[in-house]
């Protein structure tokens, strides 16, 4: 019976989640948050913590990179556009935190 109770807990809470959560715009949930431009021109941010999120943005970047270069490939018409112009956003704005 407890292992009933944990069950129906965690289905009622996922269920509450979700009805909350799909109510959000989704721009909110999957906006790209990176460091702000201000943080580092104040020197808010430690070398090593700057060194860290380079390497991890790098990464995202190649990945955004590998992703738009397979949707070339597929038919037009198969991935939304707001996806797509989501990509490129993203792509372009991690490319200018990586020139500054």
């Amino acid at each position: 019976s407890l292992s009933a109770v944990i069950l129906a807990v965690q289905f009622l809470s996922q269920m509450v989640w979700g009805h909350f959560g799909s109510k959000l715009a989704v721009d909110e949930i999957q906006e790209g948050r990176y460091v702000p431009k201000f943080w580092t021109e104040q020197e808010l941010v430690s070398s090593e913590a700057l060194t860290w999120i380079r390497a991890k943005v790098q990464k995202r970047l190649s990945e955004i990179r590998y992703h738009r270069q397979g949707l070339q490939t597929v038919k037009e018409g198969q991935i939304p556009e707001v996806l797509q112009a989501r990509l490129k956003a993203e792509e372009d704005q991690l490319s200018r935190f990586l020139q500054d």
